[in-house]
């Protein structure tokens, strides 16, 4: 199996298995526990921010995966494009069909506060992925990347396959919205470090450029 496709099911086994732990607590003061369930009874929920990406079908999969290796029914659910109101709707409809466990990947967590506060509030396990919720959301669990450090491996590996004497431009593009801090956090890393290994010579400098809202932006590195 592809190294990446085994990240994405161990990532995905292990959201899994922190929803099931933390089925057997709830929030303070709640009663919620799975512990004398039949797993096949146990019902979770996985909602993220499109169908239609990669990176969000794959996540996808892998939470199918882990929830067939547990024997659990798995809700997995996305709009088909990036929408968050969309996709606060579909958190909503979970917390009345999942409720012994939500993963949450999102690229607009501000608009989850208040519904995801609503859910842990019940009793609802909710599980933050690959994007930090805020304070106010009261979700005490996050599994997702450090992207700073993803950011500068990338930018090693490009520069060990550079030759010492390469010129001309290196783009590295960002797919997402300008606010979309987890691809903008990869971008930055990536382009400060390349920068520095070639911070020796004068004659070479860095460019950046953002393009409008909704479109993809790029930050461009010239080796002269």
């Amino acid at each position: 199996m592809h190294p990446k496709v085994l990240s994405i099911l161990s990532g995905a086994t292990m959201v899994l298995a922190l929803l099931l732990a933390a089925c057997g607590g709830g929030a303070a003061g709640t009663t919620t526990s799975t512990g004398n369930k039949n797993p096949a009874d146990i019902r979770v929920g996985f909602v993220s921010a499109t169908s239609s990406q990669n990176f969000a079908s794959e996540m996808a999969a892998g939470a199918q995966y882990a929830a067939n290796q547990f024997h659990v029914s798995a809700q997995i659910v996305a709009p088909p494009t990036i929408d968050p109101q969309a996709e606060v709707n579909l958190f909503t409809n979970l917390t009345r069909t999942a409720t012994d466990g939500i993963a949450v990947e999102t690229l607009s967590p501000d608009l989850f506060v208040r519904p995801e506060a609503n859910a842990v509030s019940q009793g609802i396990p909710i599980i933050a992925v690959d994007t930090v919720p805020p304070a106010a959301a009261n979700i005490t669990t996050y599994v997702g990347n450090d992207n700073i450090t993803a950011g500068a491996m990338l930018a090693t590996g490009a520069i060990a396959r550079l030759p010492k004497d390469a010129k001309g431009s290196v783009v590295i593009g960002d797919p997402f919205l300008p606010t979309e801090y987890r691809a903008s956090s990869r971008c930055s890393s990536n382009r400060d470090r390349i920068s520095r290994s070639w911070a020796h010579s004068t004659r070479r400098r860095t460019r950046s450029r953002t393009s409008m809202p909704g479109t993809t932006s790029s930050r461009r590195i010239l080796m002269r």
